[in-house]
């Protein structure tokens, strides 16, 4: 008997929920009164208002900071511009590119160590480790995990944390877990064609009284509505799954990455090694190691100093005046994925 090849999907974790209680809606915050977020959300994270405009998809945001415990400011994720989080709408948060390990306040004071004597450092259900990395809440001073000494007590690089003092500690990497979908009897892969945001697929197996899936992740990209970066990765690892050995049954999903354009337009002035553009603001958006692309030709070079606001040096000489160029910043990872949902056809 032949066995069905599996797609092994990663799906970001939910770190909280809730309905909020104030408007941030013009203001871009989200206001929720009796929360924590301060031990419970980081920036990075993701947040998914579900009532605002939600026959079109509803909203998505990135928290850009943790203002208390009962407020986040956000940035606007996705194609459309999303002004806040209003009064009484249900939110998701969703982990981002780190999470939290600990929480709480400290009960005494030790050199170089972060105590508290209701910790489970070593027996909670994810154990703290060297190199992980420790947040004082009241002073915003950090330091690195250096060992791990028993379930109240660690061992810091730096003697940042005293008596009755906050504290976070956190891991840089997402909190996921693995979602297994078959790979055989898929006939379409479509994006949803109501949802304004552009974040969410449709996977249809079978005929017509077949079995469709719903796979809705976040836009940490800029996407015009319509675009299907994400329809044509899945459907690429979908055959790429049923392309390899039976051996191996399952086949891990590579979140696909989008170019980051972080800055374009068209030189009008000629110099050896440099893109010249008057009116740009290059300090704010190019760094060293970004690539220029000169679209006429698709030929590359990579910035090696950003001397002015108008001006780039370059490690080749590709630009006269008078042609468009993008600037290109590192990959952006645009697919947290975060709730794949069924439904009969």
């Amino acid at each position: 008997m032949e066995m069905d090849k599996l797609l092994s999907v990663p799906v970001s974790s939910m770190v909280k929920s809730g309905a909020t209680s104030g408007d941030g809606s013009s203001t871009l915050k989200l206001i929720d009164a009796g929360q924590t977020f301060t031990q419970e959300v980081l920036v990075g994270d993701y947040v998914y208002d579900t009532t605002t405009n939600s026959g079109t998809g509803g909203e998505f945001y990135k928290v850009s900071a943790i203002d208390s415990d009962t407020q986040l400011s956000l940035t606007s994720v996705g194609p459309a511009t999303n002004p806040g989080v209003p009064s009484g709408a249900t939110y998701y948060v969703f982990s981002g590119t780190s999470h939290i390990l600990a929480a709480g306040t400290t009960t005494s004071t030790s050199a170089n160590n972060l105590v508290m004597s209701s910790g489970t450092f070593v027996s909670g259900l994810t154990p703290v480790k060297i190199g992980d990395t420790v947040t004082n809440q009241t002073d915003a001073t950090t330091a690195t995990v250096t060992a791990v000494t028993n379930d109240t007590t660690l061992a810091l690089s730096a003697d940042i944390m005293a008596n009755s003092e906050l504290f976070i500690v956190t891991r840089e990497t997402t909190l996921e877990y693995t979602q297994l979908l078959g790979a055989s009897d898929i006939v379409l892969t479509e994006n949803v064609s109501t949802d304004a945001q552009n974040a969410s697929i449709t996977i249809r197996y079978g005929n017509a009284s077949g079995v469709e899936l719903t796979l809705q992740y976040i836009p940490d990209g800029i996407f015009a509505i319509g675009d299907e970066t994400v329809r044509n990765a899945f459907q690429d690892y979908v055959i790429r799954a049923n392309e390899q050995e039976w051996s191996q049954p399952s086949y891990p999903w590579t979140k696909p990455h989008v170019l980051n354009v972080t800055d374009n337009g068209t030189t009008d002035a000629t110099a050896a090694f440099a893109l010249i553009e008057s009116g740009q603001n290059f300090t704010s958006t190019v760094s060293v190691g970004n690539t220029a692309v000169k679209l006429s030709t698709s030929e590359t070079a990579t910035v090696t100093a950003v001397v002015s606001d108008t001006q780039l040096t370059l490690d080749r000489s590709i630009f006269v005046s008078g042609e468009a160029y993008q600037i290109l910043g590192p990959n952006k990872n645009f697919l947290p994925v975060f709730n794949i949902a069924t439904s009969a056809i």
